[in-house]
């Protein structure tokens, strides 16, 4: 009989158990299906989180270093290795109608690449790309506040525009550089201080950059004239004094006289914006 009864209670107690562990696990998914459906506060890509991680160019494969296909498919991301710019140069005549096209591309932070190529093999076209890209794009940071949607949407376009613009002004810093104080260096010579370090700093010593500047912004070429122009504006926060790197240095004498005098006297907010140390 006591068997019989201790039976009948684990027939009664096991559906009950039963249903007790099915709602817990009901309960389970629907919290989980919540959390899955709840947005963080703010939506970063993954691509923007670690873009430290994503933004170089891969290795090499030594078997194709000759492959301008393949060398051009390295480009796809907006730092590209000194291994890959020295392999651009045996290949300059033949590249440089392949990588001109890549500056139209939709795409920003896939222009700053071939733009950087493009100046190590002395073409100053690359060089005009990634200064109108910093004047865009640094336009488009102070703005990105205002017309968005929500406070979420607002940060993604200030923080992809703020990417954006650092790329840039790293490139339009190394192609002044590289068409002034480093305009008489070959290619070769180009890579190897590139390889070698420190970084290129474009302001700095005694004169705090003006000899540069003052010659940029004399040049007869315009991209030079229009990538000074857009350093200047980064480093007095938008303003331009005038200057219109479309016309020749008579026509904008007073801008530069003005830009010169900034210089002078505006040392620490020139360094701290386009982040150099003084030497």
């Amino acid at each position: 009989m006591r068997i019989l009864w201790a039976l009948a209670i684990n027939l009664v107690l096991l559906p009950q158990l039963a249903f007790g562990q099915s709602l817990a696990d009901l309960a389970r998914q629907e919290r989980e299906k919540r959390a899955k459906q709840q947005k963080p506060a703010v939506e970063v890509t993954t691509d923007e989180v670690a873009a430290g991680k994503l933004d170089t160019s891969p290795p090499l494969d030594p078997a194709r270093k000759g492959d301008l296909d393949y060398l051009l498919q390295q480009l796809a991301r907006p730092k590209v290795t000194p291994e890959v710019l020295a392999a651009f140069v045996p290949l300059t005549d033949r590249a440089v109608a392949r990588l001109l096209p890549m500056l139209d591309s939709t795409d920003p932070l896939k222009r700053v690449a071939p733009a950087t190529v493009l100046m190590v093999v002395s073409n100053t076209q690359g060089l005009a790309s990634m200064a109108r890209l910093l004047n865009d794009s640094t336009d488009a940071a102070a703005g990105a506040t205002k017309d968005t949607a929500s406070p979420n949407e607002a940060f993604r376009q200030q923080l992809q525009t703020s990417r954006i613009a650092a790329y840039a002004l790293e490139a339009t810093k190394l192609g002044l550089w590289r068409f002034t104080e480093g305009s008489t260096m070959t290619p070769e010579q180009i890579v190897q201080r590139v390889q070698k370090g420190p970084a290129i700093e474009i302001v700095g010593g005694i004169d705090n950059g003006q000899r540069l500047f003052n010659r940029a912004l004399r040049d007869n070429d315009p991209s030079l004239r229009l990538a000074a122009m857009a350093l200047i504006r980064v480093a007095a926060e938008g303003k331009d004094f005038g200057f219109r790197p479309e016309q020749s240095a008579d026509q904008n004498e007073l801008a530069i006289q003005q830009i010169t005098s900034f210089l002078a006297t505006e040392r620490a907010q020139v360094v701290s914006q386009l982040g150099s140390k003084r030497k």
